[in-house]
């Protein structure tokens, strides 16, 4: 199983606020682990995330043809509501990147949040 794991805070502006940490376990079936935030309430502010880590990706991928990806350059792409918002630096050949790097953007009535682990092709 892959793990995923994000800091998310919000600074709001008089709206509700989401700030939690939250790891998610993928299928390692899965060639693009995401993790879906979903709070019952929509948010509005600037939102700052912390991409910090994610571990045990599956490197091992079938591509068309009967090739095999055997490495991955994994980032990880933030979304707002099905909107781009951000991304992180893409990490060379690694199955566990580590990213430690802050995201900020404006949201306005927000509602959900998806992180989503790529390949940098």
């Amino acid at each position: 199983m892959s793990t995923l794991g994000i800091d998310v805070e919000s600074r709001s502006n008089g709206h509700a606020a989401v700030g939690a940490r939250k790891s998610s376990e993928t299928s390692s079936r899965s060639p693009r682990p995401s993790l879906v935030v979903t709070e019952a309430v929509r948010f509005s502010g600037r939102i700052t995330l912390t991409a910090v880590e994610a571990t045990h990706l599956p490197c091992r991928v079938p591509l068309p043809g009967g090739l095999m990806l055997t490495s991955i350059d994994p980032f990880l792409e933030i979304c707002v509501d099905g909107y781009a918002i951000g991304e992180t630096a893409a990490r060379s050949k690694t199955c566990d990147p580590v990213w430690r790097e802050e995201i900020e953007s404006c949201v306005r009535d927000g509602e959900s949040l998806e992180f989503t682990v790529y390949h940098k092709s």
